[in-house]
């Protein structure tokens, strides 16, 4: 049976592979050295992080556990060149951000025209009578 129930839903493969991703991730607590990746391999860790960070739309909790995770990963590989490709990661985390800040913005404006046209449609329009009729002033009144 196809996840979702009966009535359908399907499988949400993008959140099944954000999931994977994340186990793959994940830095397991050591009583000796502290937190220490699941996968020992640098490359194989970085590629994970990278697959992660380059999807289009990735939600906020995500962004925060990918940052927690650069964190992590400076304290525990701290050779020069593993450094700066994780500094790498953080300027692909850093325009990830920036992705979910426009969208988040672009949202809001959506909502905001929303709440005006749905004010606008509930508001009534008043009459052409009640209307008071204003007439242009002449050339000789303003000079008065």
């Amino acid at each position: 049976m196809a996840r979702g129930g009966p009535r359908g839903g399907g499988i949400n493969h993008k959140s099944l592979a954000m999931q994977a991703l994340k186990k793959e991730l994940a830095f397991v607590e050591s009583a000796t050295a502290g937190p220490v990746p699941r996968t020992s391999d640098f490359e194989a860790w970085v590629k994970v992080m990278s697959a992660l960070l380059s999807m289009r739309t990735i939600g906020l909790p995500y962004l925060r556990y990918a940052n927690k995770s650069l964190d992590k990963a400076r304290a525990f590989w701290t050779k020069p060149n593993q450094q700066i490709t994780i500094n790498s990661l953080a300027e692909l985390l850093i325009k990830a951000q920036d992705r979910h800040a426009d969208r988040a913005a672009k949202r809001a404006e959506k909502k905001l025209v929303r709440e005006v046209l749905a004010k606008q449609k509930h508001d009534k329009p008043v009459p052409a009578e009640e209307v008071p009729a204003t007439s242009a002033p002449s050339k000789e009144s303003i000079w008065e």
